[in-house]
């Protein structure tokens, strides 16, 4: 789905009903450790691999990050960390964020862990171009499509998080509420 529609939040918050000790009819409990450290971002089974992410991790290496494309080094490291059982939670949960960034080597450096998932770990990509990933990656993932945010919804949320000028953000947001709070 297009940029700021919720799937990388989405993504989150599915890591975090993974993991919640106290879940009550399938939903969040928002309360317990875990539910907090997710929201946090310091969950130690919730990794978030998006720029800053890649780019503290090559620093590491010694090498520097391009904005435009995520390494081999970097999946390497993820399949690497895919293997272990989850530290705190029950399933270790790794998000990557402009997934349609991999280059080759990266993207077919993960298809072995694609196609034999650990049963305590889970990979989400996130994109809004899945098209640009490989056909083999796409083979192998299940397959979530968003749509643009109805702008009464979008106005709504603006509301409610008590922005300014909620109708106009709305109505130039073009059913992002990304857009629309960056506005």
């Amino acid at each position: 789905g297009p940029d700021g529609v919720g799937k990388r939040t989405l993504a989150v918050s599915l890591s975090a009903l993974t993991n919640c000790e106290s879940q009550k009819e399938n939903d969040l409990c928002g309360q317990c450790s875990s539910c907090v450290k997710v929201s946090a971002g310091n969950h130690p089974d919730v990794t978030v691999v998006d720029f800053p992410w890649i780019e503290t991790f090559l620093k590491s290496k010694n090498k520097r990050a391009n904005p435009r494309v995520i390494p081999i080094d970097v999946m390497r490291e993820l399949v690497r960390e895919a293997q272990f059982q989850p530290f705190q939670g029950a399933v270790r949960v790794f998000i990557v964020d402009d997934a349609h960034k991999l280059n080759e080597a990266a993207a077919n450096s993960l298809l072995k862990t694609l196609e034999e998932p650990s049963s305590t770990t889970s990979i989400v990509l996130v994109t809004p171009f899945p098209e640009s990933l490989l056909a083999t990656i796409r083979s192998r993932c299940q397959l979530f499509t968003f749509g643009r945010i109805r702008r009464d919804e979008v106005t709504r949320y603006l509301e409610e998080r008590g922005e300014e000028q909620a109708q106009l953000k709305s109505a130039l947001s073009t059913g992002s509420i990304g857009a629309a709070l960056s506005l």
